[in-house]
């Protein structure tokens, strides 16, 4: 027996809370600072990042060209790298440990599900 899907509820539902969304919208006004600054830049993006609510350890280099969703529920333990290109869409809490390459052109999903 199959249930019945309610699409147009759905769409009609709330997926994020107002807080989600506010932080969404600035952090998208904010990547062009993001992405345009030069690659050495580590601590200013580190900076950015921090302000977005992310948890940054020391020595932490993140690429320009890397894609985070949600600063807010990214953690990056010590001396760790956030390569070129990388993808971090982290609908859920992510966290990268200490140590860590992510490489080049990585794409880490991680969700509430």
């Amino acid at each position: 027996m199959s249930a019945e899907l309610d699409i147009a509820g759905n769409r009609r539902s709330q997926k994020y809370r107002r807080r989600e969304l506010v932080e969404r919208v600035l952090w998208g006004l904010c990547q062009p600072l993001f992405r345009f600054s030069p690659r050495h830049l580590y601590g200013w993006r580190n900076f950015l990042l921090r302000r977005f609510g992310a948890r940054i350890g020391r020595q932490v280099q993140v690429y320009p060209s890397a894609r985070i969703f949600l600063p807010s529920l990214l953690s990056i333990g010590d001396q760790s790298t956030v390569g070129p290109d990388t993808r971090l869409y982290n609908l859920g809490p992510l966290r990268i440990g200490a140590r860590v390459t992510v490489s080049q052109g990585a794409h880490l999903c991680g969700g509430s599900h």
